[in-house]
């Protein structure tokens, strides 16, 4: 019952006390009347409590779980929804959820609060509703101290807690902002019924980051409020745990929420995340693109998009993404700039084999946001654009921290014979560990140090064998070729150029290369027909050209 109320009630028993008293006919009268009409409004309040209260909440629960509109469970509770409680309270959290359903947030935060102030005494609520009024308030010494009274007086009261939490965390004292992360993980088993609460203590928890209290408040949103009509910030449990690399949680959280009932475009990005770690990438970029369609300028979207074009090979696709990434980009978010930019320099690195391009894009973000990669990028692109001495400083300070470890050391290893160190870069090689010796990158490079030292047979030896172990990698098959060329293995390098042709069939390097063996095996027409499809596919190819002129001369 509201201080309204009991203001007017405690008049009127005192105003019956003192007609009982009088000795006049005229008072006695009105004692009776009044007492009469106050009997029967406490007989009313008991009825009301105790049948009325608990059929309507029986109504609505049931008008709820129907999937009856918010509206309908609002009018079905209005007349019985001040009832204190159990009744009280569970009437409180279902107008709660239905205001929650209709998107009225205020509303709902004040229907939760009125559920949690239900459990109290009646004559004791008013006194609780004075602590909580006013939230903005600037949180002053004698503002603190009601608080932590009232706290020790309504122990189990989560809306106490969570206000002394805020008072404390307003504070600029750290040992104010433990005390307040003690208020809040106080507050979460009693706050179970409340999302908004829980919500609002998980946000900041995981913002700090105190991934324990974030973790029960989101066990208790996924645990008690799974309904997708109550309308908490699943958008931010699907980043907290995706960025945490939980994406099969991410995936079930998302799943659960109908899109209709999708708030923005975080479920639909937990969805496609989730789909494509478990490798369905066709249903990923389904998602994606239904996800597109509610939201065509959710930046976040478009990313998704981007990672899983790269991861099936749509490359063309995966470039379209890229732009409209840069196109939903937020003016104001220079993080999300400096992602934008990172992956444009990873398609570009990596997909369209533009060194310069890349480190341009890559020099406009700081370091700590160039990503994960291993080599860091930085390095792997200053050594992909001969840069190779800065290259070396980079990684010299990294091999200080880990000097075993496999890539640093081949990229070192690229870097001496981006420098034509090929003695140093034997040296290198030669004491590298045992798993260097799985990668083809280590027998390409041993292979080109064997060849420039004039090693013609272990450079052939160690050339195909980086080929054999990589046959997709257009230069390893490339060079393998180059190096039965050399010893006049012309059988055996017709079999890398036509590897290399099946990788590229436009490949300048590997057509002239082919007619050359041709040629050698005493075929002329089959090297004159490479040509002739070498200028077919390369029409600005001198080499070609001159070759195919100096055939038909002869």
């Amino acid at each position: 019952m509201r201080l309204r109320t009991l203001i007017p009630l405690a008049g009127v028993l005192g105003f019956l006390a003192w007609a009982s008293r009088t000795a006049s006919p005229e008072g006695g009268a009105v004692a009776v009347v009044g007492w009469s009409a106050l009997g029967g409004w406490t007989a009313f309040a008991l009825f009301r409590r105790g049948v009325l209260a608990p059929r309507t909440l029986g109504r609505a629960e049931a008008a709820w779980a129907g999937e009856a509109s918010p509206s309908t469970v609002l009018a079905i509770t209005e007349g019985v929804k001040d009832c204190g409680g159990e009744v009280g309270h569970r009437l409180r959290r279902l107008r709660g959820d239905a205001a929650l359903a209709q998107g009225l947030r205020n509303a709902a935060w004040r229907e939760y609060l009125e559920a949690d102030l239900a459990r109290l005494p009646l004559l004791l609520r008013p006194l609780a509703r004075l602590g909580l009024r006013k939230l903005p308030e600037a949180p002053t010494g004698a503002r603190l101290a009601r608080a932590r009274i009232l706290v020790r007086c309504f122990p189990r009261s989560p809306s106490l807690r969570h206000v002394l939490g805020i008072l404390l965390l307003r504070q600029a004292d750290e040992a104010s902002h433990r005390e307040a992360w003690e208020a809040f993980e106080a507050a979460l088993p009693w706050a179970q019924a409340d999302p908004l609460m829980l919500e609002d203590i998980f946000t900041a928890a995981a913002a700090r980051p105190l991934d324990d209290v974030a973790e029960r408040a989101l066990q208790a949103l996924l645990r008690g409020h799974a309904d997708p009509r109550v309308s908490w910030d699943r958008g931010a449990a699907a980043r907290y745990l995706l960025q945490r690399g939980r994406f099969q949680e991410a995936l079930a959280l998302a799943t659960a929420v109908p899109p209709a009932h999708r708030k923005d475009e975080w479920p639909w990005v937990a969805e496609a995340a989730g789909l494509r770690v478990l490798g369905d990438l066709d249903a990923s970029l389904r998602v994606c693109e239904t996800g597109l369609r509610a939201y065509p300028d959710a930046y976040r979207l478009w990313m998704e998009k981007l990672q899983t074009c790269l991861e099936s090979r749509r490359m063309d696709e995966a470039a379209r993404c890229l732009e409209e990434g840069r196109r939903t980009l937020p003016a104001d978010v220079p993080e999300l700039r400096w992602e934008w930019l990172r992956r444009d320099a990873e398609f570009a690195f990596f997909v369209d084999g533009d060194a310069e391009r890349a480190l341009r894009a890559l020099a406009q973000v700081p370091a700590e946001h160039q990503g994960s990669h291993h080599p860091p990028l930085r390095i792997q692109l200053l050594a992909a654009t001969g840069q190779h001495e800065q290259a070396l400083a980079g990684l010299e300070t990294l091999l200080q921290a880990a000097p075993q470890d496999v890539d640093l050391r081949l990229l070192q290893a690229d870097c001496l014979a981006g420098l034509e160190g090929w003695e140093a870069l034997q040296d290198l090689l030669d004491g590298l560990p045992p798993p260097a010796q799985e990668r083809p990158e280590y027998w390409h490079l041993r292979g080109l140090a064997h060849a420039h030292q004039g090693n013609a047979l272990p450079a052939r030896m160690d050339l195909e064998r980086a080929a054999r172990m990589a046959p997709d990698r257009l230069r390893l098959v490339l060079d393998a070729g180059h190096a039965c060329a050399e010893l006049g293995e012309w059988e055996r390098s017709e079999e890398h150029w036509r590897q290399a042709l099946r990788l590229d069939p436009a490949c300048e390097e590997a057509l002239v290369q082919l007619s050359d063996s041709r040629l050698a095996l005493h075929d002329a027409d089959g090297a004159r027909r490479m040509l002739r499809e070498c200028l077919l596919r390369n029409p600005d190819s001198v080499d070609a050209q001159e070759r195919l002129a100096e055939l038909e001369a002869n």
